[in-house]
Parts: C-alpha cells; structure tokens; sequence
C-alpha cells in the first residue's frame, strides 16, 4: 500500500475488500448465534471489490 501512495496508483486491493470482509463475519456470527444460515446478496461480479491489475512493467 504504501508503493501505491508513493507512485500515485490505486492499489490492486482496494479498502473495499477489507468491508466485504467484515460482511461475511458479521453473517458468521449471526448464523452461530442464531444457529441459522444466514443469506447474503451476492457479489456482483468476480473479484468486484479488487481495484486494478498491478502493473508488471
């Protein structure tokens, strides 16, 4: 990350992952509080919360 801000270029694991990270704990522990299964909407599209590819060059 800190590359990233150095070069000025938005990293290939946006902060947005981190957040859908904490979704699915939350329904973790509500299906083991609640013994219950516990539905999420799904992802909008593979690898949708990552930002751009990492530039190899």
């Amino acid at each position: 990350m800190a590359s990233c801000v150095a070069q000025n270029r938005t990293p290939h694991t946006p902060g947005q992952e981190g957040v859908q990270d904490h979704l699915l704990m939350e329904a973790l522990y509500k299906s083991a509080e609640t013994g219950a299964p516990v539905a999420l909407a799904p992802a909008p599209a593979r690898d949708a919360t990552r930002g751009p590819a990492p530039d190899q060059s």
